[in-house]
Order: C-alpha cells, then sequence, then structure tokens
C-alpha cells in the first residue's frame, strides 16, 4: 500500500466517521421533523459512498464496500429530498419524489444482470445523469429563492450549497461515470477524497450548529434578548409595515422585500428580521400572499366583479402571471379561484332569495 493509498483511505475513513457522527446526533430530531431526518439520511449516504468509492476498501474488503454501494448510489437522491425540505417552506412528501429512486434501482439491476459492457456503461451514465440533475435542481432553487428567504442563517448557508456540497457530489457523480471509460489517476482520485473531507468537514459543523431555524418543525426559535429601545423600534416598524399593507402595497407588481424596505425607509436586514421573528414568516412570498389571496377572496365572492376575469384580478393583485396565483390561491384555501368564486356567488345568490336579474 503507497503512501497516496494510506491518505486516501484516511480521508475517505474519516468523512464517513464524521458523516456517522452526525447521523447519531440527529437520530432524535429525525424522528419527528422531515429536514433532519433527510439530513441524517443523505449523512448516511455519504457516509457509505466514502466507503463504497474507497479504492483500498474495494480490494482488501470487496463485500464491505459492495454491501453499502446501493445505499451510496442513493445518496444523491437523498441530498434531493433534504435540499427540498429545507429549502421550500411549503414542501409536502409525496410518493412521486421517489420516481428517481425508481430509476436508478433499474439502472442498478441492469448493471448487476447485464453481461454486456455497453449496458453497463448505459445504465452507469444514466443513473449518474439523475444524479446531476438532481443536484442542479437543488441549486437552482438555492438560487431563485435567495432573496424571498427571511431567515437569516438559512439564507447565509445558501451561497457555500451553491458551491461545496452541489460541486462536490456532481465531481463524484463524474468521477463515477469516467471510471468506466478510463482509468482515474491517483491524483484525481485524491482530490475527489480531500474534497469529501473538507465538505463533510463544513457540512456536519453547519448541521450541529445551534440554531434551530434549519429544523423548525421540532424546535421553535427562542425569544432573543432585546433592550427595550429594540422592542418599541420593532413595534414601530411592524405598525408601519402593517399601515402600507392596509395601503395595498401588497398590490406592487414584483414587489421584494428590498423595494419594500425602500418604501418604509429601514433597512433591509431589518426587515427582514421583523417579518421573520416578530410575524413568523420564513419567506417573503407567503407574507405577500396571505395579504393578495385575501384580498383575491373578497373580489372572487363580488358579484358585481362575477365577469372580471381572474386574469385581471391576479395581475391587479401583483402577480406576474395566472400561474402563481392559483398555486398560492390553492394552497391557503385548499380550493381554485374558480371553485372558490362558484360558491362564493352561489351562496350570494341563495342568501338574497335567487339570482339578481
Amino acid at each position: 500500500m503507497t503512501s497516496i493509498d494510506v491518505l486516501d483511505l484516511m480521508l475517505r475513513s474519516g468523512a464517513a466517521g464524521i458523516c456517522l457522527v452526525l447521523v447519531a446526533r440527529l437520530a432524535p430530531l429525525a424522528i419527528t421533523t422531515l429536514p433532519a431526518r433527510f439530513c441524517a439520511l443523505f449523512a448516511l449516504g455519504a457516509a457509505a459512498y466514502c466507503i463504497a468509492s474507497s479504492p483500498v476498501l474495494r480490494d482488501v474488503a470487496p463485500v464491505v464496500a459492495g454491501s453499502v454501494k446501493p445505499f451510496a448510489i442513493m445518496s444523491p437522491i437523498f441530498f434531493w429530498w433534504f435540499g427540498l425540505s429545507l429549502f421550500c417552506d411549503d414542501w409536502r412528501w409525496k410518493p412521486i419524489y421517489l420516481v428517481p429512486m425508481a430509476f436508478v434501482s433499474i439502472c442498478m439491476l441492469l448493471e448487476w444482470v447485464s453481461t454486456s459492457e455497453r449496458t453497463d456503461a448505459m445504465a452507469n451514465l444514466a443513473s449518474e445523469a439523475i444524479h446531476i440533475l438532481l443536484v442542479l435542481h437543488v441549486m437552482r432553487i438555492i438560487q431563485v429563492g435567495f432573496r424571498d428567504d427571511l431567515v437569516e442563517p438559512r439564507r447565509r448557508i445558501r451561497g457555500w450549497w451553491l458551491g461545496a456540497i452541489g460541486v462536490t457530489i456532481i465531481g463524484a457523480a463524474v468521477v463515477s461515470a469516467l471510471r468506466l471509460k478510463t482509468t482515474i489517476s491517483d491524483t484525481v482520485l485524491t482530490l475527489e477524497a480531500l474534497g469529501l473531507f473538507f465538505t463533510t468537514c463544513l457540512f456536519s459543523a453547519w448541521a450541529l450548529s445551534p440554531h434551530s431555524d434549519f429544523f423548525p418543525a421540532q424546535v421553535k426559535p427562542k425569544a432573543e434578548p432585546a433592550m427595550a429601545e429594540h422592542q418599541t423600534a420593532d413595534r414601530r416598524l411592524i405598525e408601519r409595515l402593517r399601515s402600507a399593507m392596509a395601503a395595498e402595497a401588497y398590490r406592487t407588481a414584483g414587489l421584494t422585500v428590498g423595494r419594500l424596505s425602500e418604501r418604509l425607509g429601514v433597512p433591509e436586514h431589518r426587515l427582514r428580521a421583523v417579518i421573520n421573528r416578530q410575524l413568523g414568516y420564513r419567506n417573503f412570498s407567503s407574507f405577500l400572499n396571505e395579504y393578495r389571496i385575501e384580498a383575491a377572496k373578497t373580489a372572487l365572492s363580488d358579484p358585481h366583479k362575477a365577469d372580471t376575469q381572474i386574469l385581471h384580478i391576479a395581475l391587479d393583485l401583483g402577480y406576474g402571471s395566472i400561474a402563481p396565483f392559483n398555486r398560492a390561491f390553492r394552497d391557503l384555501t385548499g380550493d381554485t379561484p374558480t371553485g372558490f368564486r362558484r360558491k362564493s356567488l352561489t351562496k350570494a345568490d341563495a342568501f338574497n332569495g335567487g339570482p339578481s336579474d
């Protein structure tokens, strides 16, 4: 065993050990909290990948490396689930999110039963392509939701999630795909091991940080001690914010927390903190949607506006198109705008003794 092999084994074993410690620490939260559950699952998958990808362990202990390989292959899918649960506040688990796992499972089965190198290569490439697409999807969600995020600790980590974790997973997928076509040099494997180790350290330090904002379903943020003048300033800002909303500032198309802070004449970070910590919203869209959908319900229930197109109502409320309006309306009311209007007008007709002429 060369010194390069020893270094590679130490880095991958160290990364796997750190991941397993993280799994143990998150176990109590994982029982009741979806983000913590997927975080632990992803850490377990990452530990499995560190073991299965070790050239030394594949030679010395092939049974061990082979037994954890299926779980290692699923780790990017666990990362996808974790990213969705952490960065999408309204995300809910559905069986459809098992579809990528089913496709990857089929690819693994093809690799195991096939005797053709071409089939093995195609199955492996298909599996790694799915992994890369899932990671890119999470990276896109992280990027798009940056300005809308009101949870400051979560907002700060978006950058290194985009960089360190996403690039590491994509890099591992590329290395795995290249193994079928060519012999990977020891230098590349060592660089991969270094990336795995340092990214694992960074990820574990973040996941074990004291911020409860990352796993809100289990632990509610504690009220931070504040001086009396700060509390008074917050109350005044909340009053100004509610006055602006009462004046229908929410109807402004493309309204962002930055533009609203300019309108109120306060720093953006302070407005974010007040809406999050004092009013309890985790993203600015949720805050806006409550005002907009309440106004939409009023408009849709008005018999005098029965002929007004729903698209016009949506645009008047500040939505750029009908799709986000329909989605927000359904999330908050459990009904579609058309269905809500029909039921509301039917009730109004019945109350008034029948449809008016």
